[in-house]
């Protein structure tokens, strides 16, 4: 019969190798805990310019990783973004605290936003232009970092002053 060796099902996109691979090492780095620097090192003996005489195993254990995902040809410079993307992460909460500071709000809004990264505090942060509320976003921390919880709150702070006008005034409230 006509058709019977041919699927009727229609096909779904499938992962990019290259993505798939990225995932999977960002999932091991995860899982072992690793940190910018000792990820930053073992890339700098992958490619052979490390001045570190230093036997750490954990560098080892990730560099390992590495060398197996270039032996299946992935691009050794891929590694460079996602050590940038881990400092940043890392960074995320001194970011968050300079982003605040230059915001032009009052001294407790700016200690209350400070607050909701330091203490992790669940609420209703709710965003007024010129007194009239145009935004009010519920706030569930759980067990998120404080990295987290810094860098998605700057998100959630950039995307609000988008609708601010120049000389417009904002403020932030936040209840519990």
């Amino acid at each position: 019969m006509r058709g019977e060796h041919f699927s009727t099902d229609v096909p779904t996109t499938t992962e990019d190798p290259l993505e798939k691979q990225s995932k999977n090492f960002v999932a091991f780095l995860r899982k072992g805990n690793y940190t910018a620097d000792q990820i930053r090192e073992a890339y700098y003996r992958l490619v052979e310019v490390s001045d570190s005489q230093e036997k750490d195993i954990r560098v080892q254990e990730i560099l390992t990783e590495m060398q197996k995902l270039v032996a299946d040809h992935f691009p050794i410079n891929r590694f460079v973004r996602i050590i940038e993307f881990k400092q940043d992460f890392e960074d995320s909460v001194k970011i968050f605290e300079q982003y605040v500071e230059d915001l032009e709000i009052s001294f407790n809004e700016k200690k209350m936003l400070r607050s909701l990264v330091k203490k992790k505090r669940d609420g209703e942060l709710v965003f007024h232009i010129e007194g009239e509320k145009m935004a009010s976003i519920k706030i569930v921390i759980g067990g998120s970092s404080e990295e987290a919880v810094a860098s998605e709150l700057m998100g959630v702070i950039k995307e609000c002053l988008e609708h601010v006008s120049e000389g417009q005034k904002y403020e932030f409230i936040f209840t519990t």
